[in-house]
């Protein structure tokens, strides 16, 4: 199986924290997130990882190299920025198959990688996206699901009350992307292929993870360094890393 990770952005929302660090790569004790996320992919049986890089990318490349945890591992290189969406048509040059998944360089979560392929199996979809269901979506926006676990629509940030969210990790065949104009330019993954293409594309939820979390704000980052320590889940991923 093979996987992309985003992770070429600013990550502003962290202020000086990121100034001379990409996101993906602040320490959680004496190892860089994006180790923890590597881990999980390589637990989930994926072999071959395609990075895609941008914000200082050097010091990701540099990190890991051509293989890190039981992966191969090759790069993406934006020199400029091309959202979520360029960045994967960027990058679809350095992916063998016609089908793969992508995940945020800033999340992780417990979602079995087999359940998005079943569910998609099951449901014959186009994407399918791991959800998690939170006690309040108001800083995600949520998902709008029917009675198939289909998704019919993305709610707005700002909305409270506990529901589904996109937990950032997806299952997607490369044809939608290769729609795009063959000039690379920037768009978002999330606006462009999931939200605008919703009533052509058949969009499926695989809502099974337990646990998520997301390093984008300080708070969210501090948390996970807490969970470090006593996690079942991410104690797991260390147990691999050592």
């Amino acid at each position: 199986m093979e996987a992309m990770i985003l992770c070429g952005g600013l990550g502003t929302r962290l202020g000086p924290l990121t100034k001379d660090t990409p996101k993906p790569m602040l320490p959680i004790g004496d190892r860089p997130f994006l180790e923890y996320v590597l881990a999980y992919l390589n637990l989930e049986g994926v072999s071959r990882v395609v990075l895609c890089t941008g914000y200082k990318s050097e010091i990701i490349e540099n990190h890991f190299g051509s293989t890190f945890a039981g992966l191969s591992i090759v790069y993406s290189r934006e020199t400029e920025p091309l959202g979520t969406g360029g960045a994967v048509k960027k990058a679809l040059n350095c992916v063998d198959s016609d089908e793969f998944f992508i995940m945020n360089g800033d999340t992780i979560c417990d979602l079995k990688l087999a359940e998005l392929k079943s569910r998609q199996t099951q449901s014959n979809a186009d994407i399918v996206i791991g959800a998690v269901t939170v006690p309040d979506t108001a800083r995600y926006g949520s998902l709008t699901l029917d009675d198939e676990s289909l998704v019919v629509g993305f709610s707005e940030k700002g909305i409270s009350g506990e529901g589904p969210i996109n937990a950032g990790i997806y299952l997607v065949k490369r044809a939608p992307f290769e729609t795009f104009s063959k000039e690379l330019s920037a768009f978002s993954f999330e606006n462009e292929i999931l939200k605008k293409r919703i009533t052509r594309a058949r969009i499926a939820a695989s809502n099974t993870a337990e646990m998520f979390l997301d390093i984008g704000i300080v708070e969210d980052l501090e948390k996970f360094r807490s969970l470090a320590k006593s996690n079942t889940f991410i104690r797991k991923l260390r147990v691999l890393l050592d």
